[in-house]
């Protein structure tokens, strides 16, 4: 994660960083990387993304998500800007019991999904709002600020979720089998 922010909370594994900061401060992160962290990315404006070798272009405001060990790289264009947040599954998890919610978002476990998501014009789901909540709080680093990021981080999966789910089909989906594969390879139960 990014040496920006408070220390304490990044210890914690969280990170929230506006995204060109986090390439200005390492112009590595322009080249194919990975890291053995989750990561969410909110680009707004033109971007090349590669993601596990898939190459695409970023228009508008787009969400890309990214598991521990995906290979990724994101090149903006001119104007481009956006938010970085860098979190671990055990900041994610916290006391939660396993499995990992986590493995309720089917875009961290893209065996059949696209690991990203235009945000619609007028974002009715508040996905940029969000983004921009957890990147005040991560600056601002007040008492309590773990706990708040947290449920941000959620409400921000969620969100995105209710995007994700309105293009795909509701029963038999895809996505849920995609999610049910991760589990069963990870040796856990299939969710229901």
């Amino acid at each position: 994660m990014t040496k920006a922010g408070s220390a304490e909370l990044r210890q914690q594994g969280v990170g929230v960083v506006p995204f060109m900061h986090s390439v200005v401060v390492d112009p590595q992160r322009l080249k194919p990387h990975y890291h053995e962290f989750f990561q969410v990315f909110l680009l707004q404006g033109r971007a090349q993304v590669m993601h596990d070798f898939v190459e695409f272009t970023a228009e508008g405001s787009t969400v890309v998500f990214l598991s521990p060990g995906q290979v990724h790289t994101a090149l903006p264009q001119r104007g481009m800007r956006g938010t970085t947040v860098s979190f671990t599954q055990a900041f994610f998890d916290h006391h939660s019991a396993p499995p990992s919610l986590l493995f309720e978002f089917p875009f961290f476990f893209p065996a059949e999904v696209r690991p990203w998501l235009s945000i619609p014009p007028k974002d009715p789901f508040r996905i940029i709002e969000t983004f921009a909540e957890l990147q005040r709080e991560f600056d601002a680093a007040q008492p309590g600020a773990d706990e708040i990021l947290r449920a941000l981080l959620h409400i921000l999966l969620v969100r995105s979720n209710r995007l994700f789910a309105k293009g795909e089909p509701a029963e038999g989906s895809l996505a849920r089998g995609a999610v049910d594969a991760a589990v069963s390879s990870r040796g856990g139960a299939a969710l229901s």
